[in-house]
C-alpha cells in the first residue's frame, strides 16, 4: 500500500486503483492504511463529484473508526454542506451523510445534538423514503441507540421493541439488521 500511496495521481486509473486498495484495506479493518490512501488521492479528485463525495464519506467514517471521532464529525459536517449543495437536501445520499454525522455526534458524546439530528432526519426519511424503507429503519435504530446512551432508557427500549418486528417484516427475521436490533435490545437496556 505504501508503494501505491507514493504513485503520481495523473490518471483516473491510478486514482481508481488506489481507491480500490483503500476500500479493501478498510474491509480488513486496516483503517489507517485506508485513511492514508484516501488522504493521498483526495486532493486529486473533484470533491463535489460522486467519487469525491464517496471518498470523503468513507474517509470520515474511517477516521472515526480509528478513534479520531472529532475529525470524523468535522469531515461529515463539511461533507454535508457539499453534498446538500450538489444533490439537494432530500437526496438519499444527503440523508445518508446526515445519518452518519448524527451517529458520530452520538459517539463523540454530543448526545442532545445527535438526538435532535436523528429526529429531524427521521421525519425527512419518512417523508422522502417512507416509513418502511430500510434507511428509515436504520435511522430509527440509531436514534434509539443514542437515546439509550444518554439515559433515556424507557424511550430507547420502547423504540427497539417496536423496531424489531418492523425490521423482521421488512427485511426478514434472520437479516443482520434485525438481529443487530434484537441484540441491542437484549444486551444493552432490557
Amino acid at each position: 500500500l505504501d508503494l501505491i500511496a507514493d504513485e503520481p495521481w495523473d490518471t483516473q486509473l491510478a486514482i481508481a486503483s488506489a481507491w480500490l486498495c483503500a476500500c479493501i484495506a478498510a474491509e480488513q479493518f486496516r483503517y489507517a492504511a485506508g485513511i492514508h490512501l484516501a488522504e493521498s488521492i483526495l486532493p486529486h479528485v473533484d470533491p463535489s463529484v460522486s467519487d469525491g463525495l464517496h471518498i470523503r464519506s468513507d474517509l470520515a467514517s474511517w477516521l472515526g473508526e480509528v478513534g479520531r471521532v472529532s475529525d470524523a464529525v468535522g469531515h461529515f459536517e463539511s461533507l454535508l454542506e457539499v453534498q446538500t449543495r450538489v444533490s439537494g437536501q432530500d437526496h438519499p445520499d444527503t440523508l445518508t451523510v446526515r445519518n452518519n454525522l448524527a451517529l458520530w455526534l452520538c459517539r463523540s458524546g454530543r448526545l442532545p445534538e445527535a438526538i435532535e439530528e436523528f429526529e429531524a432526519l427521521l421525519a425527512d426519511r419518512v417523508r422522502v423514503l417512507g416509513p418502511d424503507h430500510p434507511d428509515t429503519l436504520t435511522t430509527r435504530h440509531n436514534r434509539a441507540f443514542c437515546l439509550g446512551e444518554c439515559g433515556r432508557l424507557s424511550e430507547a427500549i420502547e423504540e427497539f421493541e417496536a423496531l424489531v418486528p418492523d425490521f423482521a417484516r421488512v427485511l426478514g427475521a434472520d437479516h443482520p439488521e434485525t438481529l443487530t436490533t434484537r441484540g441491542d435490545l437484549a444486551s444493552r437496556w432490557a
